[in-house]
């Protein structure tokens, strides 16, 4: 990588638009967010550490951790795909490199490409449940319900 002269960088000011907001209510609404922004890192890592201790008790067995996920989809009525898999990188990465790296999962999951996955999945999401959505509601116009 090349060096950077921080002698000869010059940086332009960005000038940013006056805001019309009193300060006040820009003052709360910047403790409001902060405080939201604490209580959601304290549920995330409340919910991770309840998380990992269940894994812990299930031993990290495959079959029960689908069960739990299986039965949290129907609990709140998600359908979760599962994009990849751990054994799936493992594969690619010996067959294709002949290398086995135990992080490269890690690696993997914080890369640009998984997070273009996730949002293409998500965007691909939203056609198909439109589409889904205008295919039962063409059927004879009757509404129909879920089979359980």
């Amino acid at each position: 990588m090349d060096e950077i002269n921080w002698e000869e960088y010059n940086p332009k000011e960005i000038k940013l638009p006056d805001t019309s907001i009193p300060k006040d209510l820009f003052r709360e609404l910047v403790e409001f967010l902060q405080n939201a922004m604490e209580k959601e890192n304290e549920l995330m890592s409340l919910t991770a550490d309840v998380l990992d201790r269940l894994y812990q008790e299930i031993g990290g067995e495959e079959e029960t951790a689908t069960l739990v996920i299986s039965y949290l989809q129907r609990r709140h009525k998600w359908d979760v795909e599962l994009l990849a898999e751990r054994r799936d990188v493992d594969d690619i990465l010996f067959r294709e490199h002949n290398l086995f790296d135990e992080y490269m999962w890690d690696k993997v999951m914080n890369t640009n490409a998984i997070s273009d996955l996730h949002h293409e999945v998500y965007k691909l999401s939203q056609t198909y449940i439109a589409r889904a959505i205008r295919e039962v509601l063409s059927k004879d116009g009757a509404e129909e319900q879920p089979a359980f």
